[in-house]
């Protein structure tokens, strides 16, 4: 007998979520249907769950009849926030405890609502310049600015949006850059900190939160010596001790006073003369890509606890189990970008299938991208590696940039700068 058995679980979206889950809840007796605006044969969990439907995703009418008519006990999404917020609203219908509230979420995915909770907490961010609508920005209010300066849209995340300006000249290009990926038209201003970025993941069980992943980012460099696209995330992170000493008891403070609980928040920011600057937070439920080194290390993976929140049964998952430093190894997740449109190809695959650092073969995924007017099925490449210092790391990431050959769809598409 599995736990999720006679368990009927409807996932949305077609992109973005990862077959593993799939697995986890099939293999303890969930019946999966995946639902999608496409045709049933262009979707790419086809031979990854049992069923999957043509819906109309966007109606929320569409959908709550269908988990009305279809005995749905839960709906799932992929790692995309846009469909979070309907996600709760489904589960909610159904009467199951949702890893956040519309005030949670509000309160960590808007960048300037989550900095104000930092104010209040005394927990250092970058300086904000302005937020609000562009409409509202003035040229006095611009002659103040000091560069180079980061434009965001405030309530976009996964680097939507952002844009690293370098002189005036360039600002206004940014902010309609940045307008066009915000849901609310709101902009954020802010301080460009050049130093490392770093990100914090706590899990949250019955009420207790836990550090239990950190990383140092590594980021592509444009001609400027500036970027936000990453491409190294190195576990842990090497200043974390200092992290928590300077803000771990008001993280965990803050995460009480907002009673979060069985869900992910993760912390991003800037480690700069070993100081930290948090920029922005973000509400996860299905986990981070952190959780693949986790359930290495670790023999376990929190992406268990909310599906079992979800689906109302008991949980084996102990975040005290959860150890962010690995047993004492390293971890690091090597990601391939284009800085133009999107993958088509990657090559050589096969040499490194016995490479000593890899942990598990790479995990490439399908994504839907739209390259002008033409909507595009992308690959997106992501290699997980260990190994027992951070020098080891560097070196077998360096080996599969120089192994492995990508095709995009455009012409002089490659991201070739290096980053370390």
């Amino acid at each position: 007998m599995g736990k999720y058995d006679s368990k009927r679980v409807l996932h949305l979206g077609r992109y973005g979520s990862s077959p593993w889950n799939f697995e986890f809840l099939k293999q303890h007796g969930a019946y999966i249907i995946a639902a999608d605006k496409c045709p049933v044969n262009e979707n790419p969990y086809l031979n990854c769950v049992n069923e999957v439907i043509q819906l109309d995703i966007d109606n929320q009418y569409a959908v709550l009849d269908y988990i009305k008519h279809n005995n749905i006990d839960a709906v799932v999404t992929n790692w995309y926030e846009e469909t979070y917020e309907p996600c709760r609203i489904y589960n909610e219908a159904l009467g199951n405890s949702f890893f956040h509230t519309e005030k949670q979420w509000h309160n960590f995915m808007n960048k300037d609502v989550f900095r104000k909770l930092c104010n209040e907490y005394e927990i250092l961010t970058p300086a904000t310049f302005f937020s609000g609508s562009p409409a509202e920005l003035n040229e006095s209010t611009v002659n103040t600015f000091t560069y180079p300066l980061i434009v965001k849209p405030v309530d976009n995340g996964g680097a939507k949006g952002i844009s690293v300006v370098s002189k005036k000249s360039r600002l206004n290009k940014a902010i309609r850059f940045a307008e066009s990926k915000s849901k609310s038209g709101r902009i954020i201003i802010e301080q460009f900190i050049e130093g490392k970025e770093v990100s914090f993941t706590y899990n949250v069980q019955n009420r207790k939160a836990k550090l239990v992943s950190s990383a140092d980012k590594y980021c592509y460099k444009d001609r400027n010596g500036l970027s936000v696209i990453p491409e190294l995330y190195i576990y842990p992170c090497q200043d974390y001790e200092l992290f928590e000493k300077q803000n771990g008891d008001k993280i965990l403070s803050l995460i009480k006073e907002q009673d979060l609980n069985n869900c992910t928040i993760f912390f991003q920011g800037i480690e700069k003369d070993k100081t930290f600057y948090l920029f922005e937070a973000g509400l996860r439920c299905e986990g981070t890509t952190s959780y693949f080194i986790n359930s290495y290390f670790n023999k376990q993976n929190a992406d268990n606890l909310f599906f079992d929140t979800l689906l109302n049964v008991d949980t084996d998952y102990n975040i005290e189990l959860d150890d962010m430093k690995l047993g004492g190894h390293y971890a690091a997740i090597y990601i391939i970008h284009l800085k133009k449109g999107c993958i088509r190809k990657i090559e050589g695959l096969d040499k490194l299938k016995e490479h000593k650092s890899l942990l598990f073969k790479a995990i490439l995924r399908k994504e839907r991208y739209r390259v002008g007017n033409n909507p595009l099925d992308a690959l997106f490449g992501a290699f997980y590696l260990g190994a027992d210092s951070r020098d080891e790391l560097f070196e077998s990431a360096k080996e599969i940039k120089g192994t492995i050959k990508i095709k995009g769809y455009l012409k002089n598409s490659l991201i070739n700068n290096r980053t370390f």
